[in-house]
């Protein structure tokens, strides 16, 4: 990693590692995070009146928006927001994906459309 790659991270207080190659257990922290960005983006698949499994594509960008937008209850705020200092907007304006939120009568809340622990199941 080139010393400007370092410094920026540095700077931004992110903190790097060196793991094996080729051996993903040896890196279990970005794996979880990698199992969470796959599970959102079948959610999104069977949701967009079940799309293939080829077409991820398609829904890549709406799934990692969606996983962007949610709040951290440990500090009150997005990743996002916590990276740039102001929420998140996707080309239409909404803060959360319809697939992934719908308006609760007579109010502005959101209310998720499924439980966190559903989005793992086929």
């Amino acid at each position: 990693m080139s010393h400007e790659i370092k410094s920026f991270l540095t700077s931004q207080g992110i903190a790097t590692s060196r793991t094996t190659p080729y051996n993903p257990a040896g890196n279990g922290q970005i794996e979880n995070y990698n199992g969470e960005i796959w599970k959102t983006i079948q959610l999104a698949l069977r949701s967009n009146t079940n799309m293939k499994t080829e077409q991820w594509e398609g829904v890549i960008q709406t799934a990692l928006h969606s996983i962007r937008s949610l709040l951290c209850i440990a500090t009150n705020a997005t990743p996002h927001e916590r990276m740039f200092s102001h929420p998140q907007r996707s080309h239409n304006s909404c803060s959360i994906p319809t697939w992934l939120a719908k308006p609760v009568t007579g109010s502005c809340v959101f209310s998720l459309t499924c439980p966190l622990g559903s989005l793992g199941q086929n």
